[in-house]
């Protein structure tokens, strides 16, 4: 079995780039193995902000978000093989179809679930077969003729391709063409039945698809520190913020994000052993959190392994120095 691998979510704020940068320094500091660049529009644009990330470390992965909406693939290929040739190859992708109908609209009229998904395939194939050297392709969403990347992909190492998504497919498309595939943490007995299937398509076609879940982590000294952490972060939101995301997650076309409205029942939140849905209540981007001491985390991130997550891409409390308690306590005994 591959060791776990962690990747830290930086803030998604337009006025967030010192914090950025300064999470980012911690992250490597603390052998974490990448940070995620989002490419949500309320933040910075995640090829400026991975650029300069990329010059101020000199170890850590940079995994960036690409919303096959806004973009086109061989606009996406050129920039993310230019990020790798001034970072010295450490830079991923994260592909992302988008969900939020009001926000797509605004650079266009939005396509539907399965046709949004039916472009990122595309996407995401044109990446690989562009990965490869020239490449011509004719497809519904896409046509190209003898496109080729300057600077040319390096074939030792290509970088990875993430998709993220929890739909069916959403599955076909890491399955077939993608090579990792990233969903909001869910229970573990179905994650482990979603990855498995996963794994199983890919594996009819030759291809290994390694697997990830998005995941917020409290971590305490103890169990009722971390609890009563947790609980606070609740007591402190306001009904407005509530009510304001309760909507959006039934607005969102996302089955991963819908997902988040089955704990809105549970009196307490509690889905399973150390594992907590009550931010859900308050953020669109967490499903679940591993919360406990660091013992109780640590147990929690193996279950998950066992259930055929290899990759966690890890969100905390920015102002509750989250990062250093994870990147002290838990990182260094994960993988023991």
């Amino acid at each position: 079995m591959s060791l776990m691998e962690f990747c830290w979510t930086l803030p998604v704020d337009p006025n967030s780039f010192a914090a950025s940068i300064e999470q980012a320094c911690a992250a490597e500091s603390h052998r974490y193995g990448a940070v995620l660049v989002s490419s949500l529009p309320k933040g910075m644009d995640p090829w400026v902000l991975s650029t300069a990330i990329g010059q101020r470390t000199k170890e850590i992965r940079l995994l960036i978000a690409q919303n096959t909406n806004y973009t086109l693939p061989t606009v996406t290929a050129k920039a993310w093989n230019s990020l790798k040739t001034i970072t010295g190859c450490r830079a991923d992708l994260n592909i992302v179809t988008g969900s939020y109908l009001p926000e797509l609209a605004k650079h266009g009229k939005p396509l539907n679930h399965s046709d949004r998904y039916k472009k990122t395939y595309e996407f995401v194939e044109i990446l690989q077969l562009l990965k490869k050297g020239k490449t011509s392709f004719n497809g519904d969403f896409f046509q190209i003729n003898h496109a080729d990347v300057t600077p040319p992909f390096e074939a030792e190492d290509s970088g990875n391709i993430f998709v993220a998504g929890s739909s069916q497919d959403a599955e076909t498309v890491a399955a077939f063409v993608g090579d990792r595939y990233v969903v909001y943490a869910d229970d573990v007995n179905t994650i482990r039945n979603k990855f498995a299937k996963v794994k199983a398509m890919g594996d009819s076609c030759s291809r290994q698809v390694k697997c990830g879940i998005f995941i917020d982590i409290i971590a305490r000294r103890t169990a009722s520190e971390a609890w009563a952490c947790a609980e606070k972060m609740v007591a402190d939101s306001t009904y407005i913020q509530r009510r304001l995301n309760k909507a959006y997650v039934h607005q969102a076309d996302s089955i991963g994000v819908r997902n988040h409205g089955k704990y809105f029942i549970q009196d307490d939140y509690k889905v399973d052993q150390h594992l907590w849905a009550g931010l859900s209540q308050i953020s669109d981007s967490v499903s679940l959190s591993i919360v406990g001491s660091y013992l109780d985390v640590i147990t929690a991130l193996k279950r998950y392994e066992e259930a055929g997550t290899d990759y966690f891409i890890v969100s905390g409390s920015r102002n509750d120095r989250e990062i250093e308690r994870i990147g002290q306590y838990v990182l260094p005994y994960a993988n023991g």
